[in-house]
């Protein structure tokens, strides 16, 4: 499995490291760096495309936040266009899992949906994702989705991706545009996806 190579002035080994008290308080400074010019433009871009952009044009915007969210996080990567024999994935995740962390039992692959939408994404988008995610062998999903998704009845969105979880152990993982407005304002994307992991599994939503 990949892993992420540490390195600091430590002095003992990774394993001594991670199990010693100090390392709660290196994760972010390891695992973790806002490039936050580029966030607060990226950010704009997408602004800019709810009022006057077209479809295509508010698609990517958000597809580029996202990634760019994402990918402050040195154990992610974001692939793009991969055409599989299931079928085609505009954009999904790959994970370098770190011992002593929450991202020590992720998989290595993880779906990405993004909607740029006027309205909330539903159970569809949620089961889209979802039947990705199965193909993948992938026990997680990210969704950005501008206005988030429906619900907290069965037939909607928050109450499917309970369903799901508690079913399948499957995490779906939302994040809508106030969520990445945090951003700008200091808050770890990091933290926010350890955040929201723990609301699915805790059943808080």
């Amino acid at each position: 499995m990949p892993t992420v190579a540490l390195k600091g002035d430590f002095g003992g080994s990774l394993a001594e490291f991670i199990t010693s008290p100090a390392w709660p308080e290196f994760i972010p400074l390891y695992l973790e760096s806002v490039n936050t010019d580029k966030y607060a433009k990226l950010l704009a871009a997408v602004e800019k495309t709810i009022a006057s952009g077209t479809k295509k044009q508010k698609g990517d915007s958000l597809e580029d936040l996202a990634e760019c969210f994402l990918e402050s996080i040195k154990a992610f990567k974001v692939e793009k266009n991969l055409n599989t024999k299931t079928g085609e994935l505009d954009r999904y995740l790959k994970v370098s899992r770190i011992p002593g962390t929450f991202l020590d039992d992720w998989p290595i692959y993880v779906p990405i949906e993004c909607k740029n939408w006027k309205k909330p994404a539903d159970t569809r988008e949620i089961s889209i994702l979802h039947t990705k995610a199965e193909k993948m062998r992938s026990s997680r999903g990210f969704m950005f989705s501008r206005c988030g998704v429906t619900g907290n009845e069965s037939t909607d969105g928050w109450g499917q991706i309970r369903d799901l979880f508690s079913s399948k152990g499957y995490v779906t993982l939302v994040f809508d545009l106030n969520d990445l407005r945090k951003i700008v304002d200091g808050e770890s994307p990091l933290k926010m996806i350890e955040q929201q992991q723990s609301r699915v599994c805790l059943g808080l939503i």
